[in-house]
C-alpha cells in the first residue's frame, strides 16, 4: 500500500505556523547574490538594464517605443552570478547578473531563460527536517540550494511503498507514456509494439505524431531528483486552491504574454469577461489553484491558444470549447480533438467559461481530491486510490516539466513565502538516471547469437525474456560467444571465450545503443556431466547424400526450394542441419536463396560442416529468378551496378569467371522468360 505522507495541509497557513515552531527558519527574502544557470535552449539575451518584453518573449525594449541594444548573449549552460530580482513597467521580472570568466560583467537577462542553483551553507534545523523526512542523499544537494534560495520552502518526502524497477516498468509499457516524433529517435522506443523494424517507422499512439517513449526516457522523467531546481519543483507543488497566494494580482503575472490576458469574445461569453475572471471564478468553484488551471490550458492549448478544441469552430463541433482537453485521445473513428470535443458537447460547453470552470471541476473530482494533487502526481499515477498507473493525466512524458514551468513564473511574486512541495521517494532507486545521447539511436537489439560449433537454441532478437539454450557434453570446458548488433553504432558486452561449470552456467549479453539504452540477452549453457556423457549414445561424424555439389560453395539447389525440401534432400546422417539468412538469422520457413548457409552439425550438437549457396541466377538471394535479378545483372553488365562474392557467382550462370557478360545476361533474360533453364 503507498504511504503519502501528509498529503493535504487545511492551508498555507498552518504550514507555515509549523515551520515556525519545529525549525525556526528566518523569514527572510530569496538569499542573492546567488548562482543560476541559463537553462533557455535559445540561450539568454542580456541588456543594459530592465525592458519591456514582446509578446514572443524574446526581444527587451526600453520602453515601447524605443528598443534595447543587446550586449550579448549567452548560450545555454552558462555560469552567471544573480545579484536581484527586479521588475520591468509590465511586471516581468529580470535578473541583474554579473558574467564572464570571472564575474567581471554586469547586466540584464529575462529570468525565465535562466535557474538559479544556489549557494548552501551548513543549517542544522534544515539538516535535521531532510533526516527527519528520510530524504536519501542523492535528494538532498539540490534541496539543500533550494533551501539556499528560499529559505521558507518546505519539502516533504512522499514514501512510496513501491520498486523502482517496478514503477519503471510499469510506466514504460508500450503507449503508456509518448514523446513527440520530432524527439531525437534516441527517445522514442524500439519495442516491436511500438516500432516497425521492416519500415523503420514508429507506430502513432495519439494524433498529432506522438509515439512511445523509451524506457531510458521514461525512467529519467519519472526520477523526481532530475526535477529538484527552482523552476522544475513546481511539479511537486499542491493544486489546492489557497486564497492568500491564488490571488488575481499573482494570475496576471503569470499569464501576461499570453492568449490568457484578454477579454472573453462575446457572444457566446458574457461582455467584459476576461479570462483572468473565469479561471479566478473557476478556481473558487473547483477548489483548485488558478495557477494550475491556467498552467494546465497553456500547456494544453499553447500560449497562443492555437488549440483546435478551443477555436469554437471545428466543423460538427461549432460552437463548443474543451480547454482542458478532457477526453481528447485518438479512439475508433474520431481523432483526439474531435472525442475532446464530443465530451465538451455532451457536457454543454458551449462558452469558454463553462468550458474553464467545468474543465477545473473534472480536474478536481478526478485528481485533486483522490491525493493527485500535484502535476507528478497526476502524469506518474503512484497513488493507490483506484489503482496504480491507471489514471494518468496525460501520456506526454515531459507534461509534468512543462507545467512546472508555468507555474514557477506564477509563483514569481510570492516565491519567498512558506510554499510546499510532496517529493515522492522510491524503493531501491538507482544512483542516477539520465536521458539518452540526442545524436545516438535506441537500436540496442542483438542481430545473432551464436556459439563457435555449437548450436543455440531460443535466439529471439525481439524477446529478451527467455534466455537462449545450449547443451553440450563433458569434455567441452568453453564455449566462445559470438554476438553480433544490428547497429553498427551500438557495443556488446559478454561475448567471447567462457568457462563452463559442470551443471547450469548462466551469461549475459549486454547490447548498449549509441544513445546508452541498454538491453540484456540472456544465454544458458548447461555442461553435461561426465556420467551423463557417458551414457548418451556415441558421436558419429555426420555426412550428407550427394544430391548437391560441394566446395567453397554448395550448388545445385535449383530456384523455389523450400528449407523443409531442402534439408530432406540433404539427408544428413549421424546429425542435424541448420539453415540460416545472410544475416545469421535462423530460417524454418520460405524458400531457399543465394547467400544463405547450411550448417552441419554431429549429435553432440557441435558444427563440423558449413557451407553458402549459390543459385545461378538468384543475385538477389530470394529464391527465385525474377525482375529484380534480371535488372541487376543488366546494370553490372553496362557497368552501373556491382554484385560481390556469392551474389557476383549467381549472376554469372555461364561460370566465365572473368565478368559477368552479354551471355549471363542472355541466360538470365530467357530463364526469367521460362524459356531456357539454367544449370545449377
Amino acid at each position: 500500500m503507498t504511504k503519502i505522507i501528509a498529503k493535504k495541509l487545511t492551508a498555507f497557513l498552518l504550514v507555515f505556523s509549523l515551520i515556525l515552531i519545529q525549525f525556526s527558519f528566518s523569514a527572510a527574502a530569496a538569499n542573492f547574490p546567488a548562482y543560476a544557470v541559463v537553462s533557455h535552449d535559445n540561450g539568454a539575451p542580456v541588456y543594459p538594464q530592465p525592458g519591456y518584453i514582446d509578446g514572443s518573449g524574446h526581444d527587451g525594449r526600453l520602453d515601447k517605443e524605443k528598443p534595447s541594444k543587446i550586449i550579448t548573449t549567452l548560450t545555454k549552460g552558462t555560469k552567471v552570478k544573480a545579484l536581484e530580482l527586479k521588475a520591468d513597467g509590465d511586471g516581468d521580472m529580470w535578473y541583474k547578473i554579473n558574467y564572464g570568466d570571472s564575474y567581471e560583467k554586469e547586466g540584464y537577462i529575462f529570468n525565465t531563460r535562466a535557474t538559479l542553483v544556489g549557494s548552501y551553507t551548513e543549517d542544522a534545523a534544515f539538516e535535521a527536517w531532510l533526516t527527519q523526512q528520510n530524504f536519501p542523499e542523492s535528494y538532498k544537494p539540490k534541496l539543500r540550494d533550494l533551501h539556499s534560495l528560499y529559505p521558507n520552502w518546505v519539502f516533504y518526502a512522499d514514501q512510496i511503498d513501491l520498486e523502482w524497477s517496478d514503477v519503471v516498468a510499469a510506466e514504460s509499457e508500450v503507449g503508456k507514456k509518448l514523446v513527440h516524433n520530432s524527439k531525437p529517435d534516441s527517445w522514442k522506443s524500439l519495442d516491436p509494439k511500438a516500432y516497425n523494424s521492416e519500415t523503420g517507422e514508429w507506430y502513432l499512439f495519439d494524433s498529432g505524431g506522438w509515439v512511445a517513449a523509451s524506457k531510458m526516457v521514461v525512467e529519467y522523467y519519472t526520477d523526481p531528483r532530475n526535477f529538484l531546481d527552482s523552476k522544475s519543483i513546481f511539479m511537486f507543488s499542491s493544486h489546492s486552491y489557497d486564497e492568500k497566494y491564488d490571488t488575481k494580482e499573482n494570475l496576471m503575472l503569470m499569464i501576461n504574454g499570453t492568449f490568457l490576458n484578454a477579454t472573453l469574445p462575446s457572444p457566446p461569453d458574457n461582455e467584459n469577461m476576461t479570462y483572468a475572471d473565469a479561471i479566478m471564478n473557476a478556481a473558487k468553484a473547483s477548489n483548485v489553484s488558478p495557477f494550475a488551471i491556467a498552467s494546465t490550458i497553456l500547456q494544453e492549448q499553447g500560449s497562443a491558444g492555437s488549440g483546435k478544441s478551443i477555436s469554437g469552430t471545428e466543423e460538427g463541433y461549432e460552437g463548443y470549447f474543451n480547454f482542458f482537453n478532457v477526453g481528447a485521445y485518438q479512439y475508433g473513428e474520431l481523432n483526439a480533438v474531435q472525442n475532446g470535443l464530443a465530451h465538451a458537447k455532451n457536457e454543454g460547453w458551449n462558452t469558454r467559461e463553462k468550458s474553464i470552470t467545468g474543465g477545473a471541476q473534472w480536474y478536481a473530482k478526478k485528481y485533486v481530491s483522490v491525493g493527485q494533487n500535484t502535476y507528478y502526481y497526476m502524469d506518474f499515477d503512484v497513488i493507490a486510490e483506484g489503482g496504480f498507473y491507471n489514471q494518468q493525466y496525460a501520456t506526454s512524458v515531459y507534461d509534468a516539466y512543462g507545467k512546472a514551468n508555468f507555474l514557477a513564473k506564477a509563483y514569481g511574486a510570492v516565491m519567498d513565502s512558506s510554499l510546499v512541495f510532496h517529493i515522492p521517494v522510491y524503493k531501491n532507486m538507482p544512483e542516477i538516471t539520465r536521458l539518452p545521447e540526442e545524436t545516438g539511436n535506441n537500436n540496442n537489439f542483438l542481430e545473432s547469437l551464436t556459439v563457435k560449433n555449437h548450436t543455440v537454441i531460443g535466439f529471439n532478437k525481439n524477446d529478451t525474456t527467455k534466455p537462449s539454450e545450449l547443451v553440450v557434453r563433458y569434455p567441452v570446458d568453453t564455449i566462445e560467444i559470438v554476438a553480433i548488433a544490428s547497429s553498427n553504432l551500438a557495443t556488446v558486452e559478454g561475448a567471447g571465450v567462457k568457462q563452463l561449470n559442470v551443471g547450469h552456467n548462466d551469461f549475459e549479453i549486454v547490447v548498449t545503443a549509441s544513445s546508452g539504452e541498454k538491453r540484456v540477452y540472456k544465454l544458458s549453457v548447461a555442461r553435461l556431466s561426465e556420467d551423463e556423457t557417458n551414457a548418451l549414445p556415441p558421436i558419429y561424424e555426420p555426412t550428407i547424400n550427394g544430391n548437391y555439389k560441394t566446395g567453397e560453395f554448395l550448388t545445385g539447389v535449383g530456384f523455389s526450394i523450400s528449407v523443409e525440401n531442402f534439408k530432406n534432400k540433404l539427408g544428413v546422417q549421424n546429425g542435424t542441419a541448420g539453415v540460416y539468412d545472410k544475416n545469421g538469422n535462423a530460417k524454418t520457413s520460405g524458400l531457399i536463396g543465394t547467400g544463405d548457409t547450411v550448417k552441419i552439425y554431429d549429435t553432440a550438437g557441435t558444427e563440423k560442416l558449413s557451407y553458402t549457396i549459390v543459385i545461378y541466377g538468384d543475385p538477389s538471394g530470394d529464391g527465385i529468378i525474377d525482375e529484380t535479378d534480371l535488372a541487376m545483372v543488366k546494370m553490372v553488365y553496362l557497368g552501373k551496378y556491382q554484385l560481390n562474392g556469392v551474389y557476383y557467382k549467381a549472376g554469372n550462370p555461364s561460370r566465365s569467371g572473368k565478368k559477368i557478360d552479354e551471355t549471363d545476361l542472355a541466360m538470365v533474360k530467357m530463364a526469367y522468360l521460362k524459356k531456357y533453364t539454367i544449370e545449377q
